[in-house]
């Protein structure tokens, strides 16, 4: 069933064209949409070209889609992206458009995997309901005979990869991307005129192997068109700059076996008339490609770029760029390592305002990937370009309570000391008040480098004792994760009890923390640490609030004009966000308890210690019940955390456990260890309902109102945004 055509295109076969204007060109004006969906894990985006935008002559185009994310903890990739394309129906107000394609960056499932499901690469499509039509995504939102854009030849195998090639009839792939608009497809880099060639300092055509001839007749088997003197020089231009490890202006792939990674799509949104560049996307990125190759080519267009340009009117994209999207979801390996930060792709493209897309895992953004966009930026606002991180989704290690390695990883740092090298040496000849935040940060980031090495030497010294005797004993492997776990705990509770014991007995001393306890309990407390500087990073520069409850997504729509651009943020399905008022977590610098309570000092720790065994003394001694529920911190925390019947079965299970064992000893190994979980929970608590007084007051609502319709542009103290008609 096909939709009723109100105005604008039809699903033609025939590709988009580049508008040939004429005499009527410098009457048409042109605006590029963004729509950056938010995906559970990994990337996913919709682009429209649009003709005459706000006249009754308006009209999409093209468009295509790009990546497509992939499912993660409950959430569907391919959900999210029917919302978005659900919105972006609504905010053209009945404009008929379609998809002329799909730019899969790279090979990597969380880069395609939603798109592939509603295609039905792995089966049956997923149903879609488009207005009031039911449908497939190829049916109600492609037009007949889409093409497939990707970095490298698809990495899919048996029937995903036979449905692949029945539906796209065109793929065009690799490096033979490089100069092609992705909205018309047509190749903007592609004369092999004197101009260009001192531009480049190397003729185009050895980007890929093989002579102009043979990339023409390329060009025509797969329907790129070629620039000429009638293509209109205004319309803005979404062009390929590197694929598949090369990058323009290369005569080979940065590396003989490119990575996944490394073959994405790098492109640029910019402007033939003037040059200007509005956005670059990199996919997963290709860092040395970026630096090293695609940096060259664009310092040489900016210093070339004339009246004339390559040809009359059609210039080459420049520098600065106004949008940049992080490679790799905000990752330390694609935008800091191995670099020299002055080096790195945000120093070179300096963008004026940075997007990243993280997902659920991994840390994304890292921290200090985080707090070199935030120099950056203010770098870029002390130079007259204000601007501002935005993101997809909330990222979710700002708000754990307790961050392992994997959220913030200080390991993966392999030739970065250009940051901290200045920061150290100041940080040896000033006293602490003179210490900026950076400053500050850099120290954390060098102690926890050296615990985190001396804690490995540690580790692998207790793993190699105990697989020796457990060799001797049961011929059993003991791993490193077994001993993060079962022998830590084993140890952290021997200690507790060893506690007990001295608080009783004066003559009994109190136990010790090993090496390996200190070096973990530094750790914990460093991450916490680096957690409280990130969010004091990310409330610098990102104006969208880290969410510590409720839906986490946010819809982004960018939209890019000749001179201007604009940023609107929405709720996944392009409405409202509701966020849920939530106290943040703990502050960095309290200690963190054995049991992941928090403890603001190891004196505090142990009043508590002593609490608990006044209490075990009372279950023991007297009526077990009565004592128990007759004490308020206790029942307060019971109350905070659990419902009224486990609050009941758990006192009885206390109770019971005491009133049978006459030992005081034995009733304390019995409940030590969770006692301490409820005294260091009953200080959590005490912190959260403080703060959620707090904040209560400071907004003007009642003290158990928690759920507030309040968008984040009232937050920020900016009007809310809505779609533009």
């Amino acid at each position: 069933m096909s939709l009723s055509n109100p105005s604008g295109r039809n699903r033609s076969t025939t590709p988009p064209t580049c508008d040939r204007g004429g005499s009527t060109q410098a009457q048409t004006t042109w605006r590029v949409d963004n729509w950056q969906v938010p995906v559970p894990v990994g990337d996913c985006s919709v682009h429209l070209l649009i003709k005459n935008p706000g006249l009754t002559s308006m009209e999409v185009v093209s468009a295509f889609i790009m990546d497509g994310g992939k499912d993660a903890a409950g959430d569907a990739a391919h959900e999210q992206i029917l919302k978005a394309l659900a919105a972006i129906d609504e905010s053209l107000s009945g404009i008929r458009w379609f998809l002329d394609a799909w730019v899969v960056t790279h090979w990597d499932s969380d880069h395609y995997k939603g798109v592939g499901d509603l295609l039905g690469l792995y089966g049956e499509s997923r149903g879609i309901r488009r207005r009031t039509v039911r449908g497939t995504l190829l049916e109600d939102y492609f037009v007949k005979n889409p093409v497939l854009y990707c970095g490298a030849s698809p990495s899919l195998t048996g029937n995903p990869r036979t449905r692949l090639d029945e539906i796209f009839l065109v793929r065009i792939e690799g490096e033979h991307l490089i100069g092609v608009d992705l909205l018309s497809r047509t190749r903007l880099f592609s004369n092999c005129t004197k101009d260009l060639s001192k531009v480049l300092d190397k003729n185009i055509y050895s980007v890929v192997a093989g002579t102009t001839k043979a990339i023409r007749d390329r060009d025509i088997t797969y329907g790129i068109q070629s620039v000429n003197k009638n293509t209109n020089r205004t319309q803005p231009r979404f062009c390929v700059v590197g694929a598949n490890g090369f990058g323009m202006g290369s005569t080979a792939a940065i590396t003989a076996k490119p990575t996944p990674n490394e073959t994405s799509i790098l492109a640029v949104v910019y402007w033939p008339s003037s040059g200007h560049t509005s956005y670059f996307t990199g996919g997963d990125g290709n860092p040395r490609v970026e630096q090293m190759i695609l940096n060259n080519f664009f310092e040489k267009t900016t210093k070339a770029n004339g009246p004339k340009g390559f040809e009359e009117g059609l210039l080459l994209p420049t520098l600065p760029i106004d949008f940049m999207k992080l490679d790799h979801h905000g990752s330390s390996n694609e935008n800091l390592r191995e670099t020299e930060l002055g080096k790195n792709p945000l120093a070179r493209f300096r963008p004026k305002n940075v997007l990243v897309t993280p997902g659920d895992q991994y840390g994304h953004p890292t921290w200090d990937v985080l707090q070199y966009v935030r120099d950056h930026l203010n770098d870029q606002s002390n130079r007259g370009r204000p601007g501002h991180l935005h993101t997809t989704r909330s990222p979710y290690w700002m708000t754990k309570d307790k961050p392992h390695g994997m959220d913030i990883n200080v390991g993966h740092l392999t030739n970065l000391t250009e940051m901290l090298d200045e920061d150290l040496k100041k940080l040896r000849i000033v006293d602490d008040s003179e210490l900026t935040d950076d400053q500050l940060l850099a120290e954390e980031r060098d102690n926890m480098l050296q615990d985190a090495k001396e804690e490995k030497t540690l580790k692998a010294s207790r793993l190699a004792k105990i697989q020796v005797s457990t060799t001797k004993s049961k011929k059993a492997k003991v791993t490193a994760g077994a001993i993060n776990s079962r022998n830590i705990k084993k140890e952290e509770m021997a200690m507790l009890k060893q506690l007990g014991r001295a608080l009783l007995d004066d003559n009994i001393e109190e136990p010790e923390t090993s090496n390996l306890q200190d070096f973990i309990q530094s750790m914990r407390e460093h991450r916490h640490q680096l957690q409280s500087s990130a969010r004091e990073s990310w409330n610098a520069i990102c104006e969208q609030p880290i969410l510590h409850a409720g839906n986490p997504y946010f819809l982004l729509y960018f939209t890019f004009s000749k001179t201007t651009s604009s940023i609107e943020v929405f709720d996944e399905d392009g409405t409202e966000k509701r966020i849920i008022v939530e106290p943040p977590p703990p502050v960095s610098d309290t200690h963190t308890g054995l049991d992941g309570g928090f403890f603001e000092s190891k004196s505090q720790m142990i009043e508590f210690m002593k609490d608990g065994v006044l209490q075990m003394q009372d279950l023991t001694n007297n009526n077990p019940m009565a004592h128990i529920f007759a004490n308020g911190r206790l029942s307060s925390t019971y109350q905070r955390f659990t419902s009224q019947q486990q609050m009941h079965i758990k006192y009885q299970h206390y109770a019971h456990q005491a009133a049978k064992t006459p030992s005081l000893l034995e009733s304390l190994n019995l409940t030590s260890h969770s006692l301490l979980r409820q005294m260091s929970a009953n200080l959590w608590a005490k912190k959260l309902k403080k703060e959620a007084e707090d904040n209560s007051r400071a907004a003007g609502v009642k003290n158990d109102q928690r759920l507030q319709p309040i968008s984040r542009y009232e937050r920020a103290g900016t009007t809310e945004k809505k779609f533009k008609k």
